[in-house]
């Protein structure tokens, strides 16, 4: 039987858009650097770095350096304050643009193709220590769906004072999405032909940031080594949480934030016990794609991308991902600057493979009970407003992982949406708060914070 080609089907452009869409994509990432370094680092330029010492101050970095032996005052999360944002959200993005590009960038080839068989190229971004401070620490952060390196601006700025003391922040751009190319010709759909793809590009960012890391410590004499980390959002937690399945001794500890641990559906659980009407619509979803209709959105969604509506005081929960009128404007804007690196809603075989990953992460729930077992922490942060993924899914992994998994609902008014790091200050400032913590701490996250888990 002669199997159908995955990219069988032509994906019709009558207004040139996705032509467009490639060029302004190769434009920024020529802006950034990414493609100048092949599977290494850029080297930081002047102005980056420049950028780096005024956003902290050359005599604060020298203290951030020394501090663990002097006694210094210890590094502190400093978000961009609201008010400087609502004062001249252009200024404002500039300037966090200006700090992004302190950073270094890369870019390697996966062992896939896209729709001209031409390998998926994903680009990653580095922010080390200054030289001559040693990386202590490693974040290694994944991105959600649609999501790009620039989204995580405020985060990265946040955490500078870190990075100063010796925290390394490395990331890329999931196959598919963000500066990275896209599988499809219709560069606007969200797609994955198979997760594990998704999952092995981490690896592979791992296997090559890893090193460099080393080397960097290696090149200051400095043989201690760090503490290396995972923490993801979303979709990425989701990513995340396969990631340790396959990879246990991959990092040290791991957080999961809004994590994609289910596809959510209308039906209670208590209706759903045994997964009955998942199970229906995995079998839909395999109808659909011997009809060779997986390559179209998910019902009810517009081709092409769409800036997120404004919340009103009447409907703060309006685009269900922040409460906050001020960061959904900054998401918007800066997808206006950044148009080639814009997504859409996510495919019917995207929905068919996530649905396919979180049953995989249930039934693999004893490699996240024996990751515990080993000494690791594994956390989870969720936000009691979530309306993008259902909590029902959610506590059915987390009570098969059992008793050692940290699960903290992180409550708020109005109740904190989906994106936690891009909500209200309060929000915001908490949630950042938590990710230094987790990163530059024991890894634990021992936060204060309602619990609705009898087992956590």
């Amino acid at each position: 039987m002669k199997m159908k080609s995955l990219f069988s089907r032509e994906q019709v452009d009558r207004n040139g858009s996705f032509q467009e869409h490639n060029r302004l994509q190769k434009q920024h990432v020529e802006e950034f650097g990414f493609n100048r370094a092949p599977r290494s680092l850029t080297a930081q330029t002047d102005d980056g770095l420049n950028a780096f010492i005024a956003s902290v101050g050359q005599e604060r970095l020298q203290e951030l350096a020394t501090g663990e032996t002097s006694g210094g005052m210890p590094p502190q999360v400093l978000p961009m304050a609201e008010s400087q944002l609502e004062q001249n959200l252009d200024l404002a993005i500039d300037s966090l643009i200006s700090y992004f590009k302190s950073g270094q960038f890369g870019e390697f080839a996966c062992p896939f193709n896209d729709y001209q068989k031409q390998p998926i190229v994903c680009r990653y971004a580095a922010f080390l220590p200054p030289n001559p401070v040693p990386i202590k620490r490693v974040l290694h952060w994944c991105n959600g769906r649609a999501e790009s390196l620039l989204k995580n601006l405020q985060t990265i700025y946040a955490l500078r004072e870190f990075r100063g003391a010796g925290l390394a922040l490395v990331m890329m751009d999931h196959p598919g999405q963000g500066f990275s190319s896209r599988y499809l010709k219709d560069p606007f759909k969200g797609f994955t032909r198979d997760f594990n793809e998704l999952i092995n590009a981490q690896k592979i960012f791992e296997g090559i940031i890893r090193p460099q890391l080393i080397e960097h410590n290696q090149s200051l004499g400095y043989e201690n080594g760090f503490t290396y980390r995972v923490g993801g959002h979303s979709m990425g937690s989701g990513i995340a949480t396969r990631l340790l399945q396959k990879y246990p001794d991959l990092a040290d500890d791991w957080l999961f934030t809004s994590p994609m641990h289910n596809i959510d559906t209308p039906f209670h659980f208590q209706f759903d016990r045994f997964g009955v009407i998942e199970q229906i619509g995995v079998i839909i979803l395999k109808f659909i794609n011997i009809l060779d209709r997986d390559f179209d959105y998910i019902p009810g969604r517009k081709p092409g991308y769409h800036p997120n509506p404004l919340p009103t005081k009447e409907n703060p929960v309006m685009n269900k991902l922040t409460t906050s009128r001020l960061q959904t404007t900054f998401i918007n804007r800066m997808r206006e600057r950044y148009p080639g690196i814009t997504l859409g809603a996510p495919t019917i075989v995207w929905l068919k493979e996530s649905i396919t990953e979180c049953k995989k992460m249930r039934k693999q729930a004893g490699i996240l009970r024996q990751a515990i077992a080993s000494g690791k922490h594994l956390t989870v942060l969720r936000p009691t407003g979530e309306q993008v993924l259902g909590k029902k899914g959610q506590d059915r992994l987390y009570e098969l992982v059992g008793e050692g998994m940290n699960v903290i609902d992180v409550d708020g008014e109005p109740k904190p949406q989906h994106e936690m790091l891009m909500e209200g200050p309060q929000i915001q400032h908490q949630a950042f708060s938590w990710l230094a913590e987790f990163a530059w701490g024991d890894g634990s996250l021992v936060a204060s914070g309602p619990r609705t888990l009898g087992w956590v």
